[in-house]
């Protein structure tokens, strides 16, 4: 009986031990958490994704934009720079990087992240949008153009360069992206360039689609009634 009791003791021991979830699993769980806003429990599955697997670029990245979102903005730039040791082409570790050093107003080393990942995609004109294939179980690595040009034009209009900010507010504008922000900060170059009609009717086109912070840039500039 007590040896029964034994086995029964070494087999419960070795079932709990046994950890069957693969990296992906894990990788999954965290994907299904971020969607539900539950960063911290992301973060938590990424851990362990990443003992399991510890060159999962797409593990870093995703972990340090968890990290980003809850604050923690010196972890999240030692996860993308990780992602960038491993692979040193990843649009989204660039990207996301830099988003990390313009939070810290760390705007010119930011803006040298958003060219990178421009570069990385074949530059300011010829580039290449990738896609996710589920088929295939591609994790896609890519950031879509605009994205990046928007962050990158709020680099260069909170250094004050309104000529370089203007072209990418205007590139997102477009392609309809982003546009109420786009139209805003498109404003605030034409201002500072010496074109307040032309600010007025970006803050105007801003505040019609519902960006709160236009009306008070139309009510501080612009004659309104």
């Amino acid at each position: 009986m007590k040896r029964q009791t034994l086995y029964i003791f070494l087999l419960f021991g070795l079932i709990i031990s046994c950890n069957l979830k693969t990296a992906k699993d894990y990788f999954n769980d965290a994907c299904e958490k971020e969607k539900l806003g539950d960063f911290k429990g992301a973060i938590t599955d990424l851990d362990l994704a990443l003992n399991k697997k510890p060159n999962d670029t797409e593990a870093y990245v995703n972990r340090g934009v968890d990290k980003k979102t809850t604050g923690n903005y010196i972890d999240a730039l030692k996860d993308f720079d990780k992602a960038l040791t491993l692979d040193k082409n990843n649009i989204m570790a660039f990207y996301n990087r830099g988003n990390v050093n313009a939070a810290l107003k760390r705007y010119t080393v930011a803006l040298t992240d958003y060219d990178s990942a421009i570069s990385k995609k074949g530059g300011e004109f010829l580039y290449l949008e990738q896609t996710d294939n589920d088929y295939i179980g591609l994790r896609s690595s890519d950031v879509k153009m605009e994205s990046i040009k928007l962050q990158r034009g709020l680099a260069y209009a909170e250094l004050k360069d309104y000529q370089k900010a203007f072209k990418d507010f205007s590139f997102c504008i477009s392609k309809n992206y982003g546009q109420d922000l786009a139209y805003l900060w498109r404003g605030v170059c034409y201002f500072n360039l010496g074109h307040a009609d032309k600010a007025c009717e970006d803050w105007k086109a801003s505040d019609a689609l519902g960006m709160k912070e236009a009306k008070k840039y139309l009510t501080d500039n612009c004659m309104t009634k």
